[in-house]
């Protein structure tokens, strides 16, 4: 049964952006003599391109905003409420022996730090969001406002999701952070 942690945060460099980051895990069980990767890659849920991921994380941003009209019919921004949810879904591993459970808390604690790095393109992409469409200049009218702050929005996650894939490439998926089973 995975089970499911959620902490809830909020950026003090900007206010109106809150969200959340939640654990989940997925259940490997360790058999005596066998590598722990494989035990992993048996139970594991993520596959992608014929690969095993024995981690994944998910982010989503969300915002909404408020203008205001002025008597000519011009629109400026008043108000941006951006939201980022997370989620982190990880291995846990059961029946292991006291050799397999040091070696799979060193891997697993080096894995959440690389997923933790995935987290960290959501929070930039929504303090970006937020700052970006807070300062859009004013407009002629509020449709045209409120296209340009979606396209803004959507531009800065095209930016930051290739950026997180750039990371991924990077890091070997988080090989050079520790993240590595030697088996």
């Amino acid at each position: 049964m995975p089970a499911l942690v959620s902490l809830a945060f909020c950026q003090a460099a900007t206010a109106n952006v809150s969200g959340t980051l939640t654990y989940s895990y997925y259940v490997a069980t360790a058999k005596p003599g066998t590598a722990i990767s494989a035990a992993l890659n048996q139970a594991s849920p993520f596959r992608q391109g014929g690969k095993v991921f024995h981690a994944y994380t998910k982010w989503y941003v969300n915002w909404h905003y408020h203008w205001n009209e002025q008597p000519d019919g011009s629109c400026r921004m008043d108000d941006v409420q951006v939201a980022l949810d997370s989620t982190i879904h990880l291995p846990a591993l059961v029946n292991e022996s006291d050799e397999q459970h040091t070696r799979f808390m060193t891997y697993l604690l080096a894995l959440r730090r690389h997923e933790l790095g995935h987290v960290d393109f959501g929070k930039q992409a929504a303090r970006a969001i937020d700052a970006g469409i807070l300062s859009l200049p004013e407009m002629r009218s509020c449709a045209e406002l409120e296209s340009a702050g979606n396209r803004l929005g959507n531009r800065m996650l095209d930016q930051f999701r290739h950026q997180e894939f750039e990371y991924d490439v990077t890091t070997g998926h988080g090989k050079t952070q520790g993240a590595r089973l030697d088996n």
